[in-house]
């Protein structure tokens, strides 16, 4: 399958091109399986949650003797830990729907280039590139209502979960937050705790502005995390050059002032800046919602562990069975004016030109000639059909140009169709297509 970048001039002015090329065509031997995409699954982690997935091929020996026959010692079993299991997932019903720019990309380039492409090669493409699809989330029941921030569109299935998120990443639109020279700490400091993550210093468990740092620190960092979580990862350092690092550090407070406050109204520390976020600001990015659309990336870049084995668990039967990309991208390129049809063996074909069959003994003697040849022998190369007219011919001389330099008109106006690997194929007599977009596939687009 030749690589449709190969056939269309680069453009590499457009805003997406770095997502248009990533949506190229590859031969199949080289195409990556959709369902070993890593865009939802951590790379080393298998679909069975099993990690390496590499068989065993050593068989067990006879008991007592290792396959060697060596006697091996016996090795006393030990008790595994049950893995708690994890919550039910909410009955949502979870859909992927193309990108526009990256659709829009791979129409362009099919369209300049003329020839026919396999439809599910092109869905495909946005299998083996989650990023250019978007998730959409519906709750069909209204039994199992989830959040959404209206300023970034990510989704969480909880408001706990979208609460944290709109603390972490949406505190600057309503604070503008400054940072205050202060006074040095006073006081005895033997150690300082410091963050086993990120590697800064929380201060002193003997100060008071021990728990609030950390506090602060968690739900900006690390708002995944429960409390008693985080604080496993905190440890304790004893170097008086790390002690005297956080009390310069501390020096330098950082206060928070809501914006457009007047300057009688004092900056505030983190836990008072926190605490009037979530009662005045927070409600006003949350919305519950029955239904939403987000991008891909937003899924999996989510905090919400819940709501990425969902679309987890859809995206892999989607890479099995891709209904409802089928549906979504079908529809849009019909409702870009391309044409659908089937040839060879049932395979869906889509193209920009309309197949239209033109009989030989309507056309010129040149024309008809080539016509006739197609007929017997579809699927042959531009190189073939020269040979086979004119054996022995020059592919580069003046006989070969006389038999191609009508190929441009014919493939326009749909007589002949030129596929995706640049074999040639002349459209029959009562070829179905279609072209237009029906009332069912808008409604299934539109989901």
């Amino acid at each position: 399958m030749g690589d449709i970048a190969d056939n269309i001039h680069d453009d590499a002015t457009t805003p997406d091109q770095d997502v248009v090329l990533e949506l190229n065509f590859v031969p199949e031997w080289a195409r990556k399986p959709p369902s070993e995409s890593p865009f939802f699954f951590p790379a080393g982690k298998s679909r069975s949650g099993r990690g390496d997935n590499r068989k065993r091929t050593e068989k067990r020996s006879a008991p007592g003797r290792n396959r060697h026959g060596r006697e091996r010692s016996e090795r006393r079993p030990q008790a595994r830990r049950p893995r708690p299991s994890p919550s039910p997932l909410p009955p949502l019903t979870v859909r992927f729907i193309p990108e526009e720019k990256p659709l829009a990309a791979v129409a362009r380039r099919m369209r300049l280039s003329r020839r026919a492409y396999p439809l599910m090669d092109v869905i495909s493409l946005f299998l083996n590139n989650p990023a250019s699809c978007r998730v959409k989330l519906e709750d069909s029941e209204r039994t199992h209502n989830f959040f959404q921030c209206s300023e970034c569109g990510i989704v969480a299935l909880s408001r706990d979960a979208i609460e944290k998120h709109a603390l972490q990443s949406h505190l600057q639109l309503f604070y503008d937050i400054e940072e205050k020279e202060g006074e040095a700490p006073s006081g005895n400091f033997v150690c300082v705790a410091r963050c086993g993550l990120s590697g800064v210093l929380l201060g002193p468990p003997n100060h008071n502005s021990y728990s609030e740092n950390i506090d602060e620190h968690r739900k900006i960092r690390f708002p995944h995390m429960s409390d008693s979580e985080y604080r496993r990862n905190i440890e304790t350092v004893h170097e008086p050059e790390l002690i005297e690092e956080w009390k310069e550090s501390f020096r330098r407070q950082k206060l928070y002032r809501p914006k457009g406050a007047s300057d009688e109204v004092s900056p505030m520390r983190w836990a008072k800046a926190s605490e009037l976020y979530a009662k005045e600001f927070a409600p006003k990015l949350i919305k519950p919602a029955t239904r939403a659309s987000f991008s891909a990336r937003l899924a999996r870049e989510s905090d919400d562990e819940r709501l990425k084995r969902l679309c987890e668990a859809a995206w892999t039967r989607e890479c099995r069975s891709p209904r409802s990309l089928l549906f979504a991208i079908r529809a849009a390129l019909l409702h870009k004016r391309f044409f659908i049809f089937k040839a060879g063996r049932g395979t869906v074909f889509i193209t920009t030109t309309k197949p239209s069959p033109l009989k030989p003994e309507r056309a010129i003697e040149s024309i008809g000639e080539v016509l006739n040849y197609l007929r017997a022998h579809p699927g042959c190369s531009r190189e073939a059909l020269v040979e086979g007219l004119r054996p022995g011919a020059d592919p580069t001389g003046p006989e070969a140009s006389q038999i191609l330099s009508p190929f441009t008109w014919l493939i326009e106006k749909g007589h002949i169709i030129e596929f995706f690997d640049g074999t040639l194929a002349v459209p029959l007599d009562g070829i179905a297509l279609s072209h237009k977009r029906t009332r069912s596939g808008k409604k299934r687009a539109e989901r």
